[in-house]
This record gives C-alpha cells, sequence and structure tokens, in this order.
C-alpha cells in the first residue's frame, strides 16, 4: 500500500484577466489548510507577478495535521489590493505507513475473498506502476462483465479494490466489407450512402465527400457506420457540422458602441480597409463623457452583401481618479505605518516614476520572509493602491575564506568527491574570474555535456552547485564566419555565412527554451564543398512566448558534426495560431505545428474542394500529403465548427 507522503507537490490553474482601461496584476498567493487565519494571513508562495498565473507548483507541509480528509485553500491577491475566491481541494492523509506490496490478484465478477483471487506476478516494492498481464475470457458469457484488482503490502492490509467495466465482444474479429453515412434521418441498415472503400478488419484515415446541396441553412448531424463480412453492424458514430448561412464576402463597416446598443448601422464608425478579414484592429475611443466606473464597448462588422457579424464585448473601467503628477513615494516594511508616515523615497514629480532604484535597510530584520510595500500620492492629494512584494532576508555569516574547490561532469559523485580544483592560498570569501584546467578526454565526441563546479570556505561549507553546458566536438572542415539570430514580424529569422566547407552534408537547426535540451525544427542543405563565402538562411514561423535559445549542427559527410555558438531571443507578442514546416516539399514530412489541440485540418484545392481532413492531437504532427499532385492548395485549421487560422501549402514533386 502506498503511503501518502508528508510533503505534497501541488498544480494550481489560476486563470484571471485583466480589464482593458486598468491593468491589474497578481502580486501575491497565499495557502491555508482547514481553517483561515485571515487575508494575507496564510502561507505565502513564491510567485512572479503576472496577469495570469498557471501550473504553480509548491510543496505544503502536512507534518501536523490528523490522519484522514483535510482541505486545502488557495487565494491570490491582485495590484488592486482585491483578494480572489478562496479556491479547496480535498485531499486525504494516509493512516498507513508506506511498505512493500507483496501480492497482487485480480478477479472477476465475483469475489472469491482475499488472498483467493487470480495471482499476478510481480516484484515486491513501495510502488507497482505499468504492470502489464493477461486475462483468460474464455469462459466468459459474451456481453459486460467486471473485473476486480487488489494488492497486499508485506503487514497484511489490502488496498481497496478497484474496478473496471470491460465487454467480451459477440461476434468474431471479421473485415469491414461497408461503409455507409446518412445526415440527419436514418434511412435503415444497408440504405445509407456507401463509401468506397477496400475491405479490412479496420477502416482509418478514410476521407469521403458529402453533397449538402439540398440541405437547409443551419446545424446538421452525420452518422457513419460499418458492417463486416458476418453481417454485424458497427455502431452508428454521429457529429455535429454547420452549413453555412452567408458565404464568405468582404468587409466593408466595422463599428462600435459603449453600454447602450444605437442600432445596426448606427454605431460609431471604425476606419477599416475593405477586405474578407479584419485583424490587429487599433482605433481610438472617446469615454471623456462617460461616468467613472464600469462599462463595456460592443464592435460588430458588416459585409458587402449587408450582413452584420456577431456582436462582441469586452469590459473595461474609467478610472475616478483623474491623472496627476506623483509627488511623494514612500515604503514600510511589514508593518503600515499610516499614509505619509513610511519612509519618503526622494523623487521628481511627473505623471509617471519608472525604473526607480530603493534602497531598503534590513539590519533590523529578523531572519526569513518579510513584505515590502510600496505607494506614491498625487498632488491632488490622492494615493495609489498599496503595492507589495515578499522577500527573504537570509542570514549570512561573516564572510569565511574558500579554500578549496571541485569539479565533475553530468554525475554527481557526492560532495568531495569531485574532481578537486587545489588553491595555492585561502582566495578569500570571493574568488572573480577564476580559470583552471578540465580533463575532458573521457567524454563522449559531439554529445552535449553538464559541467558542475562548486566550492568549500574554511568552515567547510560547500557553496550551491554550478552548472555549464558545452559539447565537445570534433574538429569538422567547416571555417563559420557569421551566425545571427532577427525578430521580424513574429518570427525568428536565422542567417549565417561559412568561409569554407568540405564534404559538408547539410545543418541543422535546433531550438531550446531553457539553453539546455534542444530539438531540431529544420533542415539546409549546404555547399558541400566550397573556398568561398557561402550564406544560408532559415526561418522559424512558430517561436515560443518566452526565451528561444538557436544553435546549428553542421553535419559532414561522413557523419561527423560540430555546432555554432547559441543565439537567443525573446518573444514578447503574441504569436502564429499555427506554422507549417518543410513547407513547400513533395508532401512527405509536413510538420504542423499548433498550440491549438485537439483540432482538425482541412486540405483543399483552389477551387475550395475539401481533399483531406486530418486530426491534429499534439502541438507537433506530421502529416503526410504526397498522394497529392504538385500545386498549391489551403490548409485549414479549424475548432468546434469555427475557423483558426489559414495557410499555403505547396506540392512540388
Amino acid at each position: 500500500m502506498k503511503h501518502l507522503a508528508r510533503l505534497h507537490k501541488i498544480f494550481l490553474c489560476i486563470c484571471l484577466f485583466t480589464q482593458v482601461a486598468k491593468a491589474q496584476q497578481i502580486d501575491s498567493v497565499e495557502y491555508f489548510i482547514n481553517t483561515d487565519p485571515g487575508f494575507g494571513n496564510g502561507t505565502g508562495i513564491a510567485t512572479t507577478h503576472a496577469a495570469s498565473i498557471n501550473n504553480l507548483a509548491f510543496n505544503v507541509n502536512t507534518t501536523a495535521l490528523n490522519k484522514g480528509f483535510n482541505n486545502l485553500y488557495i487565494r491570490s491577491h491582485s495590484s488592486n489590493g482585491h483578494w480572489s475566491v478562496s479556491e479547496r481541494w480535498l485531499f486525504f492523509k494516509d493512516i498507513i505507513a508506506a511498505t512493500s506490496i507483496n501480492r497482487l490478484e485480480y478477479f472477476i465478477d465475483t469475489d472469491p475473498g482475499f488472498g483467493n483471487g487470480t495471482a499476478i506476478a510481480i516484484t515486491p516494492g513501495a510502488t507497482i506502476s505499468e504492470l502489464f498481464f493477461t486475462v483468460d475470457v474464455t469462459v466468459m458469457a459474451r456481453g459486460f462483465h467486471n473485473i476486480f484488482i487488489r494488492s497486499r503490502d508485506n503487514n497484511g492490509n489490502w488496498s481497496v479494490t478497484n474496478k473496471w467495466l470491460f465487454f467480451k465482444d459477440i461476434s468474431p474479429a471479421a473485415n469491414i466489407n461497408r461503409l455507409e453515412y446518412f445526415v440527419d434521418t436514418d434511412p435503415g441498415f444497408g440504405n445509407g450512402t456507401a463509401v468506397s472503400i477496400t475491405t479490412g478488419p479496420n477502416i482509418s484515415e478514410q476521407f469521403f465527400t458529402v453533397n449538402i446541396t439540398s440541405l437547409t441553412n443551419g446545424f446538421h448531424n452525420i452518422f457513419i457506420r460499418s458492417r463486416d463480412n458476418n453481417g454485424n453492424w458497427s455502431i452508428t458514430n454521429k457529429w455535429l457540422f454547420f452549413k453555412d448561412i452567408i458565404p464568405a464576402t468582404n468587409i466593408n463597416r466595422l463599428e462600435y458602441f459603449v453600454d447602450t446598443d444605437p442600432g445596426f448601422g448606427n454605431g460609431t464608425p471604425v476606419s477599416i480597409t475593405p477586405g474578407a478579414n479584419i485583424s490587429e484592429q487599433f482605433f481610438t475611443v472617446d469615454i471623456t463623457t462617460l461616468a467613472n466606473g464600469f462599462h463595456n464597448i460592443f464592435i460588430r462588422s458588416r459585409d458587402n452583401k449587408g450582413n452584420w457579424s456577431v456582436t462582441s464585448k469586452w469590459l473595461f473601467f474609467k478610472d475616478i481618479i483623474p491623472a496627476a503628477n506623483v509627488s511623494k513615494f514612500e515604503y514600510f516594511v511589514d508593518t503600515d505605518p499610516g499614509f505619509g508616515n513610511a519612509t519618503n523615497v526622494p523623487v521628481t514629480a511627473g505623471a509617471t516614476i519608472s525604473d526607480l532604484s530603493i534602497p531598503v535597510n534590513t539590519t533590523a530584520l529578523t531572519e526569513g520572509f518579510h513584505k515590502i510595500f510600496l505607494r506614491s500620492r498625487d498632488n491632488n492629494g490622492n494615493w495609489a493602491i498599496t503595492n507589495f512584494f515578499g522577500f527573504f532576508k537570509e542570514y549570512v555569516p561573516t564572510p569565511l575564506n574558500l579554500k578549496t574547490g571541485e569539479y565533475f561532469f553530468d554525475t554527481d559523485p557526492g560532495f568531495g568527491n569531485g574532481t578537486i580544483i587545489p588553491f595555492t592560498d585561502p582566495k578569500g570569501n570571493n574568488i572573480p574570474d577564476f580559470s583552471f584546467t578540465a580533463n575532458i578526454a573521457a567524454l563522449a565526441n559531439n554529445t552535449p555535456h553538464y559541467m558542475f563546479v562548486r566550492t568549500k570556505d574554511s568552515s567547510n561549507k560547500w557553496s550551491i552547485t554550478n552548472v555549464v553546458t558545452f559539447t565537445k566536438s570534433v574538429v569538422v572542415p567547416v571555417t563559420w564566419l557569421s551566425f545571427t539570430a532577427k525578430l521580424e514580424n513574429k518570427v525568428v529569422l536565422l542567417n549565417w555565412k561559412t568561409a569554407t566547407e568540405t564534404n559538408s552534408s547539410h545543418f541543422e537547426i535546433e531550438r531550446s527554451i531553457n539553453g539546455f535540451q534542444f530539438e531540431k525544427i529544420g533542415s539546409v542543405k549546404s555547399a558541400g564543398n566550397s573556398n568561398s563565402i557561402s550564406s544560408y538562411d532559415f526561418t522559424d514561423r512558430l517561436p515560443v512566448k518566452g526565451m528561444n535559445y538557436y544553435r546549428l549542427k553542421q553535419v559532414d559527410l561522413d557523419g561527423k558534426f560540430s555546432y555554432s555558438e547559441i543565439r537567443k531571443i525573446e518573444i514578447k507578442t503574441a504569436l502564429p495560431l499555427f506554422v507549417l514546416y518543410n513547407n513547400p516539399s513533395n508532401g512527405n514530412g509536413i510538420t504542423v505545428k499548433t498550440g491549438i489541440t485537439p483540432a482538425l485540418l482541412g486540405i483543399f484545392d483552389i477551387a475550395g474542394k475539401k481533399l483531406k481532413e486530418i486530426s491534429i492531437a499534439t502541438h507537433s504532427q506530421q502529416i503526410d500529403l504526397s498522394m497529392l499532385p504538385s500545386g498549391t492548395y489551403t490548409a485549414v485549421l479549424y475548432k468546434d465548427a469555427s475557423v483558426i487560422a489559414v495557410e499555403k501549402i505547396v506540392i512540388q514533386h
């Protein structure tokens, strides 16, 4: 039986939004168990200020809790001084301590009693996972059954008996010899519209055309089923689809209104260039006459056939206090002395104070966590929201001399067991730009490695272990001249040059989000043999938001390779919805990368006829379009009957 660890790792997804006119940020997160200590008095969780915090992982100490069920509460505080709703999770602290599992057994439908089920061969241990075993269902009646599984530890305690429902097929496996569909109304088995197939035990990725000309505009259901050569029909599967009411036309008017709808065509017009799609449109809204407080802005468009789109709505807030110069700035730690009584920070009066550096005296503070609070006052006497930040005062002992150091590669041999870095004299409490020789003869070539370095002071305390990554490369006959990375129009442009090349095969472009682990995102054929300057380029059309690290892997004809230096680009703006790699190509090895999954990808010819539809289940998925003839096609990514994005595909055989 598995014991619940005293320290639980909890993943929390907090989804907040910032309002249009007044940005808000989450500036602290706290939790408590069972009893609410009051807002601001929970246990703080280290976070980075942001409008939205996702996948937050932290440890909860449950040592002092009673065994049994407990409640964990989590809440966040925004920069406008408001607390979120306290979210609750129920968890259980195990009553029985962890011991090794020494028996696993199962039974079907009827419990023969503990210890009398069918034994499953296992290796005893604290946890049994990913165990595969065979269950004989030969003597069972056809239909639904339950399989039960339980385990026993070496203290004689049995786990909860887990149950799964399964079905023993009525008909033996047979080839599928008919596939048919119908729309909305069932004409009876065998009377649907037949789909041409190749007979086999499994039919997958079957593409066919459905004539919807006679259907009315609106929602419909398409039903599909198959029949095997024993005459048995499969379950009838159903998909909902929508027949568009209005064909695509150009948008010729965009208008908005605030709070009250003046009627279609009577809103405030927004200047646009007519087109099939209007994106990233920026315009100014006059809110001078609006009352202070919350308002709604509504936006809609009209096409050249006179049809109006759905009216979209956004909530925003008009500030109560008019803009004025900031004339005073102050801070305090932990306890509020009252407005105007905190430690003054000299500032130059202005409408905005930014990049202000404040020295804070923490001498009198105790070791541990503290909060620093900041606020400003304008020349109308109005105070801003008091913002606070958590920080930790660490006890720093009197500096001690560093007397030795050690390094190791890839695997930590334990403190004191690394390769010694000799210090001829005690080096003081800080060593800048210290160099030493490290033996890398035994390391594998052309493979990334990690080098770890740490020091020990005269009180025999070890420092934090620092790490750098490097690749031991054999000499490859390519002379690099330059390698640059540039962000342009939300894509990253990579350019590089070589002075000479001998027996060079190709370059592989690799990207990383942490600077350590790289993945291949593309390939460029090299010159092969050249004594003149060769120039290359590659475009990363789907960089990730945040930091992107790039390097080039130059591969020789005999398989030897080396790496370029690393270049990095930070992405702060919104990204493309999806990108096609290896495009143009002969249709083989096209990779679809998108952040929207699951989704569907439709392939259309220039006449608008759908040729193929592919389910996109992962963020990076390879598709095969080699069966299509040479030409230009349209790839449409859509989800829940809504078009997300459109890209062109060029097939060249």
